[in-house]
């Protein structure tokens, strides 16, 4: 009897290390579902089909989107996993041509959200695109996961101008998680984690002023700090681009246990990036 009840400890003692390590992934779909703005039926089902056989490889207990189209996508996409749910998608206002909002971000996962919202960035000085998904998570312990999905401006328009959008999204989420984090923190421990396309680079010449990421790390991890660069490669230049890490995540809080590029083949121009925390 003593023996059995060691085994039920100990099998108690794991399940809760267990619970409080979760697998998240934040992936580029590439206009999905479509791969284009313009897609036609048969390219969305196509495109769908190939992203939900990735889904069923990666597994993640949560996932962050960008570029996706709509709730029913990501709803479609999300139904391959068992008991995942879709906490938010958002209904950003910018438009490709005529096509108004479809590159929009999500947070999903396998524990429902207590909280889960998206919001525009504020215009600022100067204007940036989209905005941010939150998701506020309780976890085994009682305490809070806050997650963001994220997508920075490109670097399609002037180089100084993409550089003050992407600094003025980084000191509007700053703000953002800062007050999150004081209203959470009266219930419980904070981790954070901020996973998205943030469209810029440390190791990058091209982005040698842009500072994005280095006020971003006044306050969290980079997830690639110590990860070579030629290990890291979300996005291939194809040779007419250096081959760069524009995805990943930013955490705070929490135990990086893991963290690396899935090549998933033609899915999306981005490789997904899955990453192992454990939190407090």
């Amino acid at each position: 009897m003593q023996n059995l009840w060691r085994l039920i400890f100990l099998w108690l003692l794991t399940s809760n290390c267990l619970a409080d390590q979760f697998r998240i992934v934040t992936w580029n779909l590439n206009w999905f579902p479509g791969k284009n703005p313009a897609s036609n039926p048969a390219q969305r089902a196509v495109h769908m089909s190939e992203a939900r056989d990735a889904l069923l490889m990666l597994k993640p207990d949560f996932l962050c989107l960008q570029e996706v189209r709509d709730y029913q996508s990501v709803r479609q996409l999300v139904d391959v996993l068992p008991n995942f749910q879709v906490h938010v998608v958002s209904r950003f206002k910018e438009k490709f041509g005529d096509i108004i909002g479809i590159q929009q971000t999500a947070i999903c996962g396998f524990k429902p959200a207590e909280a889960a919202w998206s919001e525009s960035w504020q215009p600022g000085k100067s204007g940036p695109p989209r905005g941010y998904s939150f998701s506020a998570i309780r976890t085994s312990e009682g305490n809070y996961l806050l997650v963001y999905s994220v997508h920075f401006k490109s670097n399609l328009d002037s180089l100084p101008d993409d550089f003050a959008k992407r600094e003025e999204s980084a000191l509007q989420l700053l703000d953002h998680e800062s007050a999150m984090e004081k209203i959470y923190s009266k219930i419980g421990k904070i981790s954070v984690v901020v996973g998205g396309d943030f469209n810029t680079t440390p190791d990058d010449a091209r982005f040698a002023v842009d500072q994005t990421f280095s006020l971003l790390g006044k306050r969290f991890l980079w997830c690639w700090e110590k990860t070579p660069r030629a290990d890291r490669v979300t996005l291939l230049g194809h040779g007419r681009y250096p081959d760069a890490t524009f995805d990943g995540f930013f955490i705070k809080n929490c135990t990086l246990i893991s963290v690396g590029v899935i090549n998933t083949g033609e899915v999306s121009d981005h490789r997904p990036v899955q990453m192992l925390i454990s939190v407090p």
